[in-house]
């Protein structure tokens, strides 16, 4: 096992961290020294619910402390009026709550601010409901036409990240070579859907999923098929029961089926021998 996962160029860690999900925080409010304190959801790849992040984000006055209702010589009226002028905030990641309890470990969210270069990251929590506490000061000065923009237009974007809770298994020198196989597939689908999530504005996720699915049934139901033969002490499997399975809910493997309706007139075939 050892020299396989050395060699196998799809082998992946199970243990490297997934992406649980994102959320937007909008920052408009902020143009108009307003701060906020939301709990915002936060949605994966396929626009399902998987938490909740709770944010806040606090106007800070020149001495750095925080710009309250009270404080009415802080009002604007329109956000071009800090062109020029300095502007202090603290984005605070307060915590999420109720993410995945099977993606729960070591989880930490990540973000990058207007011009940013580097990714600003909480700390790594165990828990379906991670308490951060983090809090990042920003100061622009001054404040130019384009930050406005950004504040007006776009979202922050915060990524929440996970480990998977790994359940207790055998050690992999004690598992059969079919639970080998399985779980070394298992490990190449993580990475296909770790580099798909990565994928801006990638539309066909569910489309490609799904294709993945079918293809480990079809796996297994073979597998299930050829150990039912040998268990009977059958050394072929028949063809109309590779057949069945080949071609379950409509799948089309066109060239496949092709070779199955040819073998299936020839009785000296030994294409589904078992060896």
């Amino acid at each position: 096992p050892k020299y396989y996962v050395r060699s196998d160029p799809f082998y992946e860690d199970v243990t490297d961290h997934v992406l649980i999900g994102q959320a937007q925080v909008h920052l408009k409010c902020l143009g108009y020294l307003i701060g906020f304190e939301e709990s915002i959801i936060i949605t994966d790849y396929e626009a399902r619910e998987r938490g909740y992040l709770e944010v806040e984000v606090v106007p800070l006055k020149p001495d750095n402390t925080p710009i309250t209702d009270e404080d009415e010589e802080y009002f604007i009226e329109d956000p071009a009026e800090l062109v020029g002028k300095q502007l202090s905030y603290d984005v605070k990641i307060v915590g999420a709550k109720g993410l995945p309890s099977k993606i729960s470990q070591d989880v930490y969210c990540d973000f990058r601010m207007y011009l940013d270069e580097e990714d600003e990251r909480t700390p790594g929590v165990s828990s379906m409901n991670p308490d951060w506490g983090h809090t990042k000061r920003y100061c622009h000065n001054p404040v130019t036409e384009q930050l406005i923009s950004y504040l007006s237009e776009e979202p922050l974007i915060v990524r929440i990240w996970g480990k998977q809770k790994l359940e207790r298994v055998k050690s992999s020198a004690n598992l059969t070579t079919r639970q080998l196989k399985t779980l070394n597939e298992k490990e190449k689908i993580s990475q296909v859907m770790k580099k798909m999530a990565a994928t801006p504005g990638n539309t066909d996720m569910a489309v490609a999923m799904r294709k993945i699915d079918m293809m480990l049934k079809i796996i297994n139901d073979v597998r299930g098929c050829v150990t039912d033969a040998k268990k009977a002490g059958k050394t072929t499997v028949k063809v109309e029961e590779l057949d069945k399975i080949l071609t379950a809910d409509n799948t089309s493997f066109e060239d496949v089926q092709e070779i199955i309706e040819n073998e299936k007139n020839n009785p000296d075939s030994k294409v589904c021998s078992i060896q």
